[in-house]
């Protein structure tokens, strides 16, 4: 699976760290309470690629994977499957910082993931076309028919993503 991360511009790109973490901390107390549906409902409609850290991504992607082979899910367990990862400390520090929230705001928090996800998709798209405009290697009418999906794909993700 390919990381989204920043491209090699001079712009950060939009996200929200809080958002993220908070989204974490509500999969963990719903796991913890013994109920891991948000889990698998979230992750029909959220993909670690929408986590702008490769870090949370990797958060991500563990819960998903204790999950889907029946293992519990709590920050312990968690963090624990990182402890072969060089950066064993940086994940450790990160379930740290985690706060204590109520499942309920999975769906708050899983809206915003997914707003700055879109976001940096279209930042992405339109700077690939003016990347293709700026060298001319296409007429600007092939350019811009090429490009269109995006708004398509955009739209669809956004309607499928309403939880």
């Amino acid at each position: 699976m390919t990381l989204i991360t920043a491209p090699p511009h001079y712009i950060e790109l939009p996200h929200n760290p809080d958002a993220e973490k908070q989204f974490i901390a509500a999969l963990l107390a719903a796991a913890f309470a013994g109920n891991n549906s948000p889990i698998k409902r979230y992750s029909e409609t959220i993909k670690p690629t929408d986590f702008y850290k490769s870090g949370t991504q990797n958060f991500y992607i563990r819960i998903l994977e204790l999950e889907a082979q029946g293992r519990p899910v709590d920050e312990y367990l968690l963090v624990d499957s990182f402890r072969n990862d060089p950066h064993y400390q940086l994940y450790r520090d990160y379930a740290d910082k985690l706060k204590p929230v109520t499942v309920g705001v999975a769906t708050h928090f899983g809206k915003i993931i997914l707003e700055y996800s879109l976001r940096r998709k279209a930042i992405q798209e339109i700077a690939g076309i003016l990347e293709d405009v700026q060298n001319l290697s296409l007429p600007l009418e092939e350019v811009l028919t090429k490009n269109i999906h995006i708004s398509e794909e955009i739209i669809e993700r956004e309607v499928s993503a309403c939880l």
